[in-house]
């Protein structure tokens, strides 16, 4: 065990080190004077040095030079950053969205349908043919059919009537697991022209002659809309017909029901956010009694729309021309598959110039919203996202296609806080950025100033946009992980925000853009 010494003890241990032929330092600490501590640590310190080779890769703690100083400093630069459309985004969610919502303050109109597959229940099972109540032909009767939207959060009037049209989906054309799907999916291609089921409907969230209809007994909210009992009937028929088809989602979808397309088709002022569906089919049976009496019973066949099969969102964000100008002091973020802001880090700047020799310690980037109220504007009717994404122009569609975290070097997140979103430190962004820029120009140790300048024009003529980042909102997810006596949210998924968000954030390409403030290390 080492023992400590006293600080004059220290001095003269580093004297004797430093007339020593090996090359290294070990550091001591010392806190007690005396002669026999003294030759101690003089004896450790030999043994320590003599199992160093001629290289410092392996040494313990260093000792500068007499003469070595490290100074402190500091930049500030200024991040021009301007709005763009997000156009489509990747959607791999479980949830759907139905509805629109216009926002008059930023000129945005956001409407959602989507398209939703169903699955059986495991180890579904029906009542036995000859007891199901059945028509003159001797086939299963349906009394009713319904489509339920489960959800608990919603935006905007839940008395605003929304007007939808369901239609059946193809089964030659089938939503596959492992294909990509975005929110500009063109549900044409996926629509059973020839089928009999093309109805249009309306619904509020909240109705008004039976508030109590909007809460099922699990405590989610629930819009109910009416599907005709000849459909339901057919799905009845097909069970008895080939029980096999209701044995997996893949038997049931490919042999029985696609899945259904809910479109909005009128309507403005609220927008659903579905959490699950069910595609409910009502029966009746004969049965007996526990006392041994005929009686009829009502049989429910329940269906749903769950993550283990696909459901995707049809997202269409109308963006005025006037929220994206680049004049504007402010720039935007409208979710869903609306307006991200991008933003050019000046690296030569940064790491060029008088900084070239410097290390860059950090680089904190504020992103503060934009006061649209100041001159008595229309007010904002949408939330700002909670949370943000900062990442390369380049990698903003395949970071969400391949299930990425954050790795805080290339990507960094950031939440909302008291009308801000602040990213302390992407020093090492700039330095990825830099370095993925001098490999892909092909840049050399042994290249003269004029080839280096040469390789890296030509590589930022065919990659203009290599110091360009995307700051995106996102939706997070999060699970509680339990260790000793505390516990802790865990990051588990990160994708782009379907999610009714929008916010103004001060910058641009002028003097009111945001600022990138640098600390740097040097020695002397």
């Amino acid at each position: 065990m080492i023992k400590s010494f006293d600080a004059s003890v220290l001095s003269k241990v580093a004297i004797f080190a430093a007339r020593l032929p090996k090359s290294g330092y070990a550091l001591l600490f010392c806190t007690h004077l005396d002669m026999k501590k003294l030759l101690s640590a003089a004896a450790f310190l030999l043994l320590a040095l003599s199992a160093c080779d001629d290289t410092t890769d392996s040494a313990g703690f260093e000792v500068m030079p007499q003469g070595d100083n490290v100074t402190t400093s500091t930049a500030i630069f200024s991040v021009p950053t301007q709005s763009a459309p997000t156009g489509s985004i990747y959607v791999n969610t479980s949830r759907c969205y139905l509805g629109c919502v216009v926002n008059p303050a930023l000129g945005t109109r956001t409407r959602s349908s989507f398209l939703a597959q169903f699955r059986p229940i495991e180890d579904y099972a029906q009542p036995e043919a000859a007891d199901v109540v059945s028509d003159d032909d001797g086939l299963p009767v349906c009394d009713s059919c319904q489509l339920r939207m489960y959800f608990t959060t919603y935006f905007g009037d839940s008395l605003a009537p929304i007007n939808v049209r369901i239609r059946e989906l193809s089964r030659t054309n089938i939503m596959e697991e492992g294909t990509t799907y975005y929110s500009d999916i063109n549900p044409a291609d996926y629509l059973d022209e020839t089928s009999r089921l093309d109805i249009r409907t309306a619904y509020s969230i909240v109705d008004p002659a039976n508030a109590n209809s909007t809460v099922s007994s699990n405590y989610y909210r629930v819009v109910t809309l009416r599907l005709p009992s000849e459909y339901g009937a057919g799905i009845l028929r097909a069970y008895y017909d080939n029980p096999s088809y209701f044995t997996s989602s893949y038997n049931f979808i490919h042999n029985v029901c696609p899945g259904l397309y809910v479109e909005h088709t009128g309507g403005v002022g609220s927008m659903l956010n579905v959490e699950f569906s069910t595609l409910d089919v009502y029966y009746s049976y004969h049965s007996l009694t526990t006392a041994g009496n005929d009686t009829t019973l009502v049989g429910m066949t329940r269906l749903s729309a769950t993550e283990e099969v696909l459901q995707n969102t049809v997202i269409t964000t109308d963006v005025s021309d006037d929220l994206l100008t680049a004049a504007n002091p402010y720039t935007a973020l409208v979710a869903p598959a609306g307006v991200h802001t991008t933003a050019v880090l000046p690296i030569d700047d940064i790491l060029g110039g008088e900084h070239a020799t410097d290390s860059l310690n950090s680089a904190q980037l504020i992103l503060s919203c934009y006061n649209l109220d100041g001159d008595g504007a229309l007010q904002n009717i949408l939330q700002p996202p909670t949370t943000i994404l900062l990442l390369p122009v380049a990698d903003r569609t395949t970071f969400f296609e391949n299930g990425k975290l954050p790795d805080e070097v290339s990507s960094f997140m950031a939440t909302y806080d008291n009308g801000a979103y602040s990213f302390s430190n992407i020093a090492r962004l700039v330095k990825y950025l830099q370095n993925k820029r001098e490999t892909g120009a092909g840049i050399v140790d042994t290249d003269t100033p004029a080839e280096r300048t040469d390789k890296l024009a030509a590589y930022d003529a065919a990659h203009p946009e290599w110091n360009s980042v995307a700051i995106v909102p996102v939706d997070a997810e999060y699970t509680t992980v339990s260790q000793y006596y505390s516990t802790n949210k865990v990051l588990t998924r990160l994708r782009s925000a379907l999610s009714l968000s929008a916010v103004l954030l001060s910058g641009g390409t002028g003097d009111g853009a945001p600022l990138l403030r640098c600390v740097y290390s040097h020695f002397e």
